[in-house]
């Protein structure tokens, strides 16, 4: 999977789970609506400071947000998962 893909994936799975508009999700990621759209259609090629900032926002590492294969990542998708189901059942904070 190229980087820009799985950005745009996880950009796409965070609106859509957190049921953000796209303002709400440019807000949120404290970046340009125009750029969040960019990525999410795969057409930026941010900065590693950019990628940086998204993945600290998202609470995910770097790795995780481009996509390298490790075992880590997924026992971080793992504990990503598990946040989602908190916040959809209500039970987390966030």
């Amino acid at each position: 999977m190229k980087i820009r893909e799985n950005i745009a994936i996880i950009l796409k799975l965070t609106k859509e789970i957190r049921h953000m508009t796209l303002t709400e999700l440019a807000d949120f990621l404290q970046i340009s609506r125009s750029q969040v759209q960019a990525l999410m259609n795969q057409k930026a090629n941010p900065r590693i400071g950019t990628i940086e900032h998204i993945a600290d926002r998202l609470g995910i590492s770097v790795e995780v947000l481009i996509g390298a294969p490790t075992v880590a990542i997924c026992a971080e998708l793992i504990m990503l998962l598990q946040k989602t189901i908190d916040i959809l059942c209500g039970t987390s904070e966030t």
